[in-house]
């Protein structure tokens, strides 16, 4: 995670590599921000041309050196003074930093490597065991803890690069104590070298896999980029709601959709997600959109959630021949009361009307899981899918009331979270995860047995 920092030196544009101006760099949640003691542009007066005291600047680069540490930011933004000796402060804006060399927007990298919260659970790493030795009156005398780099998948992604997750042996000392640890590493090698903009796109589809496994937000910590050049490693800060918050210090242990290790065996399982998140990408966006939010609106939330369910039975499912067969049916029912002088009128807009499709929606996507979904409707799809269907209409027209058959807002927060469990299953499922061991992965989850309790309690009657 970004943590609030600091950095003091000197900053200057390419163009300008003389014209150096002491100022601080400030990286925190709400903002990167570059705060200079003079103007970041050298300037001069042309007798008898008037100019502004002051104007709107965007600078492609700016380089900064704080110690011996190069630096980078990258789409900087702000108010210009451009006056020879004035004493002004000025504040700049950026959204990308790179810490640890001089490079430009055409940067080329040949490799990125990423760590995500969790990324040690995912990676299954296994518990490190002390070899303890005493002397024979049975005083301690020594601690031996050996770690060893290992390599947990390696696969290459054909037309694209190679994937590795690795964990990293790590030693940190503070004072007479120290701590030895296995840090998880996610780095991607591409065919050819790629700009930053792939590199964090790779980032993120990288860490989205982690996302899925943990049904988890499992933001990035950090982002180190290789140049194609020289292999100089990069720092990449982009500044993103992804980047903000206290680290998720929730154990996952024992407690993942999937883990590494347990990914369905068979050709390129990474590869498989690699084109299915291409794919799934506009429900899988609704389904954490709201993972880096500080404190969504349940509502909101439940009306995501409902149009992830959507979207994934658009991309994959035909529309459901049921909603016509069911629309008709009550169109027939309706019209055989209307009296006769009402008929023509009310069958052009009855025939006209919408057959209840996302009803069949979410009943089908439920059906897809087996047992899972099963169990996270209550065992009643057709219920838990009415109650969804009435729920999304109010929520999404927000000046009506809600009706008897709507959720209340405690109703909203569990439907939504069964809803949210529902499409991660469906995911899990499409990447390689049996169905009949979907149910029970999905037990070992947080609030999974309050969940199914709760559904079945308000569905099953």
């Amino acid at each position: 995670m970004l943590n609030p920092e600091e950095h003091q030196g000197e900053w200057w544009r390419p163009e300008e590599p003389t014209h150096r101006i002491h100022g601080t760099l400030r990286f925190a949640d709400d903002a990167f921000d570059l705060t200079l003691s003079g103007p970041l542009f050298e300037a001069t007066i042309t007798p008898g041309v008037s100019r502004p005291i002051g104007t709107w600047e965007d600078v492609p680069v700016v380089h900064g050196l704080v110690g011996s540490t190069e630096m980078t930011l990258l789409g900087v933004q702000g108010f210009s003074f451009g006056f020879p000796d004035a004493i002004v402060t000025e504040v700049w804006h950026t959204d990308v930093a790179l810490i640890g060399g001089h490079v430009d927007a055409d940067t080329l990298y040949d490799h990125v490597a990423i760590g995500t919260e969790h990324l040690e659970e995912f990676a299954q790493a296994p518990f490190p065991h002390p070899a303890v030795a005493r002397s024979s009156d049975g005083t301690l005398e020594k601690i031996v803890l050996a770690l060893e780099r290992a390599v947990v998948i390696s696969e290459a992604i054909e037309g694209q690069g190679t994937v590795e997750l690795t964990l990293e042996p790590s030693l940190h000392t503070a004072g007479h104590s120290a701590e030895a640890a296995l840090d998880g590493r996610l780095t991607f090698t591409p065919e050819a070298p790629f700009d930053r903009d792939a590199a964090f796109a790779t980032a993120m589809t990288m860490r989205d896999l982690v996302r899925l496994a943990t049904c988890c937000r499992c933001a990035l910590t950090s982002v180190m980029l290789r140049r194609a050049v020289d292999s100089a490693p990069i720092r990449f800060l982009r500044r993103t709601t992804a980047l903000g918050h206290e680290r998720c210090e929730g154990g996952r242990r024992g407690r993942l959709l999937f883990g590494a290790l347990s990914l369905p065996a068979g050709a390129s399982p990474i590869g498989r997600w690699w084109s299915m998140r291409a794919h799934y990408l506009p429900a899988f966006g609704l389904l954490t959109s709201l993972d880096d939010a500080q404190a969504p609106y349940v509502g909101e939330r439940f009306a995501l959630f409902a149009r992830a369910i959507e979207t994934l039975h658009s991309l994959d499912l035909p529309p459901p021949t049921l909603a016509g067969e069911e629309r008709d049916e009550r169109v027939a029912r309706v019209l055989a009361v209307v009296p006769g002088d009402l008929y023509d009128w009310a069958q052009r807009r009855l025939e006209g009307s919408s057959p209840p499709k996302f009803r069949h929606q979410v009943m089908e996507v439920i059906a897809a899981l087996g047992p899972a979904g099963l169990r996270l409707c209550g065992g009643n799809p057709e219920g838990f899918a009415a109650a969804v269907t009435t729920t999304r209409n109010a929520v999404t027209h927000p000046t009506q009331k809600l009706g008897r058959a709507a959720l209340d807002t405690h109703g909203q927060f569990w439907v939504g979270s069964a809803l949210y469990w529902i499409g991660h299953g469906y995911l899990a499922l499409n990447l390689g995860i049996a169905a009949e061991d979907l149910d029970a992965r999905l037990g070992l989850l947080p609030q999974s047995g309050e969940l199914a309790d709760r559904m079945a309690q308000r569905f099953s009657g």
